[in-house]
């Protein structure tokens, strides 16, 4: 079994070598038990900065974010679903979306931000309000365990 690294963000995935040379590549078992997703509209300014933000500042934990509009990276299915142990949406109306949407299914919690989409990505304002509800976040993803 060998591990890789793949991906703006790192993803690390679990390949395994078949009888016929082919590699099946599958998600990594979690490094420290306490896996974050953070989700906006499409994963290019508020999710991003959550993510590397809380990467920076908590590296006990992985964090990742993904986008729910079609046609930009790191996309919002059931996989990174599954992956995750607790997900925060930036707003509501995408939280109302994906839970409207029966191919999703949920085993985790779940809490939306209101965060609007009115900032660039790293923004010095957005990383201002990251810090405000830093500590919330944190009490969240402690509650999980790990």
């Amino acid at each position: 079994m060998k591990t890789i690294t793949i991906g703006k963000i790192g993803k690390r995935i679990m390949a395994t070598k078949t009888k016929v040379g082919k590699m099946l590549a599958r998600p990594a078992p979690p490094l420290f038990g306490r896996r974050v997703l953070f989700v906006c509209q499409c994963n290019l300014n508020r999710s991003p900065t959550f993510e590397r933000y809380f990467a920076k500042e908590h590296p006990g934990y992985e964090f990742r974010s993904a986008g729910i509009s079609y046609g930009y990276p790191y996309q919002f299915d059931q996989d990174i679903i599954n992956w995750a142990q607790i997900i925060f949406f930036m707003e509501l109306k995408q939280l109302d979306t994906v839970m409207k949407n029966p191919k999703y299914k949920f085993h985790q919690p779940i809490f939306a931000l209101n965060i609007e989409d009115i900032y660039d990505p790293d923004d010095p304002e957005l990383i201002k309000l990251i810090k405000q509800k830093e500590g919330w976040i944190v009490e969240q993803i402690k509650r999980i365990g790990g």
